[in-house]
């Protein structure tokens, strides 16, 4: 598009996928809560987490709720 002094800039309506998006409502983890489970633990690496992170298994009827999916 070009603005009143013919200069291009870009423009993105989202309209339509704010029609579709749903809001999240629920809570976002305290970070306080979780580093005292994560303290709690024997044994924690970033190995660990990093795979771990990747293979939560996820119900069909709860997929709407994540943010994103991945299939492995």
């Amino acid at each position: 598009m070009k603005n009143k002094e013919k200069i291009f800039f870009n423009s993105a309506y989202y309209r339509k996928l704010n029609a579709v998006t749903r809001v999240d409502t629920q809570s976002v983890l305290r970070i306080d809560e979780t580093l005292d489970t994560v303290a709690e633990t024997r044994w924690c690496s970033t190995l660990i987490l990093a795979l771990g992170y990747l293979k939560v298994e996820v119900a069909e009827d709860s997929v709407l709720d994540t943010s994103w999916t991945a299939q492995i």
